[in-house]
């Protein structure tokens, strides 16, 4: 979970983010998870700006587009993702 503020400067900071991100070609080859690639690629990633910067892009929009949970949601998750309920 990511703690963020939602106003119009972020909203709008945002959308040039997304702007910027369409226009960077995607790095990650057809069927394969952006996850398990970066992390499988990195070491060859990051030598790329363009590519570095595109995953980049993604992980700030991805935060900002995540629904917040509630405290309860939270704690719920906590014990699934913990202990397997």
């Amino acid at each position: 979970m990511v703690a963020r503020a939602r106003s119009p400067i972020s909203r709008e900071l945002v959308n040039d983010f997304r702007a910027n991100a369409a226009r960077l070609p995607n790095p990650v080859p057809a069927g394969e998870d952006p996850k398990q690639y970066f992390a499988h690629a990195y070491a060859k990633l990051a030598d790329h700006l363009k590519v570095y910067g595109w995953f980049q892009l993604q992980v700030v929009i991805l935060a900002y587009d995540e629904q917040p949970l509630t405290f309860r949601q939270a704690l719920d998750g906590l014990t699934a993702e913990n202990y397997g309920r």
